[in-house]
């Protein structure tokens, strides 16, 4: 990992003095502001590293529930046979916009395990919640595997159900 970082840094040094900034990759542009190859570096790490993670988890997560509820699995797999009829089917734009029990599965899965512990925020002003007052500039977090769960927003939340993810049709 070292040697591909700094292969990366010296060809982003290399290429900021060439480029405008509007055409600037997210390394270059770090470079430039911050001068620091091992800043550079780390953030560059840190995107790529978690990058990884969490696609490879929500991957793996989907074809878990997938194979222990087979007729969801089965549901999928003809959603996907019509919209690639042929093995050389091209995977574009169009056939994309056909795969709505897959996206309903990607978010249910999402749902039941979440790749982040949750969203952050600075509030703005004063706040009472829960009959408590939270001043302004806490920060705080909506986690998302406790949400997920409550039963107010997402009925049997232990089940997974991409179907609930899916607009109704009139």
């Amino acid at each position: 990992m070292r040697n591909i970082s700094r292969a990366m840094i010296t060809k982003a040094n290399s290429n900021i003095v060439s480029k405008k900034d509007g055409n600037a990759s997210i390394l270059e542009r770090i470079l430039k502001k911050t001068g620091s190859s091992k800043t550079a570096a780390v953030l560059a790490l840190d995107l790529l590293l978690v990058g990884v993670d969490t696609t490879s988890i929500a991957v793996a997560s989907t074809l878990y529930q997938l194979a222990i509820n087979p007729e969801k699995q089965e549901k999928l797999f003809k959603e996907l046979n019509e919209a690639l009829p042929d093995s050389d089917t091209a995977i574009n734009e169009a056939a994309l916009e056909k795969f709505h029990y897959l996206k309903a599965c990607i978010k249910e899965t999402l749902r039941m395990y979440p790749v982040i512990i949750g969203n952050g925020r600075s509030l703005t002003s004063d706040t009472i919640i829960e009959g408590y007052m939270v001043p302004k500039g806490t920060h705080v977090i909506f986690p998302h595997l406790v949400v997920s769960n409550i039963t107010k927003y997402f009925k049997n939340p232990n089940e997974f159900l991409p179907g609930r993810w899916l607009k109704l049709k009139d």
